[in-house]
């Protein structure tokens, strides 16, 4: 079993991007709140994203996260310091019995198409299995259970439905807001 930090390991390892000053680093708390609200806002205006996140909003979500650890379940890419995009899991168990390992990320769109988010995927998909696994050998959820991966993709998000599918996702489901 990986621990987080190895994950970050592979990670840099793995990204390959050839970036110049790019970096990954777990979340640091309320210090973090403002670089994720500029990367929040910046990515919803080139999204199409009706977005309307302040401040206040993002210390509210942060301070009642369920079934999250940030510091375990978050990381943030850097590039010379500054972050570029950050990616969060998070979980549920539906009342059908199926574990669901949910996620999102965001990268500044100057720097998508450069591997950054490859590389926020590959911790995605590193820590959800990592979650589950924990909580079968701790009894909390029974080995037989169902996971599923759910990340929310808005028509609208080009460039995450792309990369998804470069990874092989595919949609299986689809919800309008209204």
């Amino acid at each position: 079993m990986m621990d987080n930090t190895d994950t970050l390991k592979k990670i840099e390892i793995m990204n390959g991007t050839g970036i110049p000053g790019l970096s990954f680093r777990g979340f640091r708390g309320e210090k973090d709140f403002p670089a994720m609200l500029r990367v929040i806002r910046l990515c919803g205006e080139v999204d199409g994203l009706e977005r309307s996140e302040n401040l206040e909003d993002i210390v509210n979500t942060y301070t009642h996260l369920v079934n999250c650890d940030p510091y375990k379940d978050m990381l943030f890419a850097e590039v010379n310091g500054k972050v570029v995009g950050y990616c969060r899991v998070w979980w549920a168990v539906e009342g059908s019995g199926q574990w669901i390992g949910f996620s999102f990320g965001n990268v500044l769109p100057e720097w998508r198409g450069k591997g950054i988010g490859s590389a926020l995927l590959d911790f995605i998909e590193a820590r959800l299995p990592q979650i589950a696994s924990e909580l079968k050998q701790n009894g909390k959820l029974d080995r037989d259970t169902p996971c599923l991966l759910d990340n929310f993709v808005s028509s609208t998000e080009k460039a995450r439905t792309i990369l998804l599918e470069q990874h092989g996702y595919k949609a299986v489901r689809y919800a309008f807001e209204m």
